[in-house]
């Protein structure tokens, strides 16, 4: 979800949020590891994790079945930090940044723009190396059945 896509209320809500200390009881969701999370799920949530641990942050994960039907984008993970519900990674790391905390404090502009460009980049290939191979697994599966070996 993009800025221009929250309203206005909420993101104003979070911006007066972010005059608050970091909250003691702050809670990241997210679906069950291993039943349960796609790879590009799981990539976010620990991308997550890793984010707040850097930033030396704490925090509780919580492992829901639902855990995408409770977030306000439907996308995981989010957390829930004192009166606010914040979902995915970008929201996340924003309202950190609005806190005040940053690990991007000591780059310039452009270093900051190449960084973007690489987490992108990253984020992209994947995503779709996740799908080429669900797609080569389900070839393969279907030519080699194990019933018709010799």
């Amino acid at each position: 979800m993009t800025k221009s896509t929250i309203p206005l209320i909420d993101r104003i809500s979070v911006e007066l949020g972010a005059q608050e200390p970091w909250p003691k009881d702050v809670k990241l969701y997210q679906p069950y590891e291993v039943e349960q999370i796609l790879l590009p799920d799981n990539a976010n949530c620990l991308a997550a994790q890793a984010f707040l641990k850097m930033c030396q942050l704490n925090y509780e994960v919580v492992h829901k079945q639902n855990a995408e039907a409770m977030s306000p984008t439907l996308k995981v993970p989010f957390i829930k930090a004192g009166r606010f519900v914040i979902a995915e990674l970008e929201g996340i790391v924003q309202f950190v940044n609005g806190k005040g905390i940053t690990l991007t404090a000591k780059l310039d502009n452009e270093q900051k723009a190449d960084m973007r460009a690489f987490m992108s980049l990253i984020h992209n290939v994947i995503e779709n190396a996740e799908v080429i191979r669900d797609i080569a697994l389900m070839c393969y599966d279907s030519m080699y059945d194990p019933d018709y070996e010799s």
